[in-house]
């Protein structure tokens, strides 16, 4: 987590990095601070929609994908 919060303070309009650290909290169940940086990307990109991340990602797995 500690890379991800600093990928983020370093550039805090990274999409990117906002979405690696919101996958993260949310995998370890800080589901608040992972909802925080999911309004944040919002506000970033209004038009930012999950399904297309899930439609892109070029994850295999489709265990860890749906995670």
């Amino acid at each position: 987590m500690k890379l991800g919060e600093k990928a983020v303070q370093q550039k805090p309009n990274n999409i990117l990095s906002r979405k690696i650290l919101c996958s993260i909290y949310s995998l370890a169940g800080r589901m608040d601070e992972a909802r925080a940086h999911a309004k944040e990307i919002m506000r970033l990109n209004p038009k930012f929609s999950v399904d297309q991340v899930a439609r892109t990602d070029p994850q295999k797995n489709q265990a860890v994908k749906k995670r």
